[in-house]
């Protein structure tokens, strides 16, 4: 700028024309070169001059500031910036990544999540931090009912992140659900409630565990008691439908196997048997989960089968109280001594009376000739059961023999070997002889029945005879011949 020739008096300082030298800025004039801010004025101000004078531009060093970027856990080289003042910085080439997310943009609010929130630029005043924000990549998620009831349920998943399964609302008749499986027809490998985390799309499938029930009589029948091709010398091959006792059932299913290990498991959450495991793995060419569940107590089998009709809709066939001890236990070392009774009307599952077990084991029809087999289906052992001399110590895969009991053209499997199943009954020796109407069994005891054999029986096959009545302790839970079969009134 060129020097100014002014009348005394009040002079109006003009805008400075001059080039600012690097990172410098104008800040005013002063009467030195180094004048303190309070004595600098500005441009438009008025001053009195009164003699020769000297304004000097002065020029301030232009203000920084830093710019931070907080990525919120990405792996990023991206450092943070330091700018002169009201620098406009432009944010559209500040991306990062983040595995499993999408990058959405920056913002100076730190918990801002939508794009709304986001700027392109920012106009640099003041030391910033800026904050990332991300949306997670999701993958799609498909639950199908794999022939139950109920829509395919369709879900978008965080991916890489834990998803907990939901609780299953799918139904199929005559199954309960077991799990979810990778394949239409696989195993399962995730139960509900289950946390997963997911890298790609999935299906999964409902998996199904079956409850087979076979019809054993449609309508009231009694039966005639007749002689038993039992032995003579011991009355308890004699069975319930003797001579001279005539027994009426009310129309009822029976379990077309005795109730697995995958089942109960699936009903009560634990799996008590001692034929699992490396130590004792099933046969060759069987499946472990479809062994028979055993070391179970008769209490055990009472509670799930209550557990069982609940999950199936069903009111439970038993009352259980835990606390009230059963007066009609004779048995001082039974620590648990449920009161348990029928409640009456209760269509749920349930263990079968000794006589509905025998009935159904020989055939529910005493005139065709498997009434009179010596075990459940035939007189030849091996084509039914397994026993002593060909289980192999150890139990097996249920239906896996060649034969059963055949009942309204549907087939009864392991009546006779296997494990040995708990009925209703309490124990009584002694049977009356006459007219009888669903029987139950004594009104007290110390024992309950157990009927059809197990897999270790002694040398004889006679301890699977379809007559034989045996009994055990019901809060025997510590032997592995123990197991139970379902049965339902209709």
């Amino acid at each position: 700028m060129e020097d100014v020739k002014v009348e005394k008096g009040e002079y109006t300082l003009p805008q400075c024309n001059f080039t600012a030298p690097s990172s410098k800025y104008f800040a005013g004039w002063g009467k030195a070169s180094t004048t303190e801010s309070k004595d600098v004025k500005q441009p438009n101000s008025n001053v009195k001059v009164e003699k020769d004078t000297t304004f000097y531009a002065i020029w301030n060093a232009v203000p920084k500031f830093t710019i931070t970027f907080d990525t919120k856990g990405a792996n990023s080289s991206l450092v943070a910036e330091t700018v002169n003042e009201n620098t406009v910085l432009d944010l559209s080439n500040k991306k990062v990544t983040k595995q499993n997310y999408n990058f959405v943009g920056w913002s100076t609010n730190e918990n801002a999540t939508e794009a709304s929130d986001c700027i392109t630029s920012i106009t640099v005043t003041e030391n910033k931090t800026l904050y990332a924000i991300w949306k997670h990549k999701t993958v799609k998620l498909t639950l199908k009912a794999n022939g139950g009831t109920g829509s395919d349920i369709v879900k978008d998943v965080d991916k890489g992140e834990k998803y907990t399964l939901l609780e299953n609302t799918f139904k199929k008749e005559g199954c309960i659900f077991g799990g979810w499986a990778e394949e239409e027809k696989g195993d399962k490998v995730y139960n509900d409630k289950k946390e997963i985390v997911l890298n790609e799309e999935k299906t999964l499938y409902a998996y199904w565990i079956p409850v087979q029930m076979v019809t054993v009589l449609s309508e009231q029948k009694t039966i005639i008691g007749s002689d038993n091709p039992g032995y003579s010398y011991n009355t308890k091959f004699e069975g319930v439908f003797y001579t001279d006792r005539n027994i009426t059932l009310s129309p009822y299913a029976i379990g077309k196997y005795e109730v697995t290990q995958e089942l109960y498991e699936a009903v009560m959450g634990t799996n008590p048997s001692e034929f699992k495991g490396e130590k004792n793995p099933p046969a060759t060419g069987e499946i472990q989960k479809y062994r028979p569940v055993e070391c179970v107590s008769w209490y055990d089998a009472i509670e799930f089968c209550n557990k069982l009709s609940e999950i199936c809709g069903l009111t439970p066939y038993y009352n259980i109280d835990k606390v009230n001890k059963d007066p009609n236990i004779n048995d001082d070392k039974d620590d648990k001594k449920w009161t348990v009774t029928i409640n009456k009307g209760a269509k749920g599952y349930r263990l079968p009376t000794e006589a509905e077990w025998e009935c159904a084991a020989r055939g529910g029809d005493p005139t065709k000739d498997a009434w009179k087999y010596k075990y459940a289906g035939s007189d030849t052992s091996d084509e039914v059961l397994w026993w002593h001399d060909n289980s192999d110590k150890k139990t097996h895969e249920v239906g896996k023999k060649q034969k059963g009991v055949e009942i309204n053209g549907e087939t009864i499997y392991d009546m006779s070997g296997n494990v040995s199943e708990w009925c209703w009954d309490w124990y009584n020796e002694t049977l009356a002889a006459g007219e009888e109407t669903a029987p139950t069994g004594a009104s007290s005891g110390k024992e309950r029945v157990t009927r059809g054999g197990y897999w270790d029986v002694g040398s004889h096959t006679l301890f699977c005879d379809v007559n034989l009545r045996l009994s055990s302790n019901p809060r025997c839970n510590w032997m592995s011949w123990y197991g139970f079969r379902l049965a339902l009134s209709l």
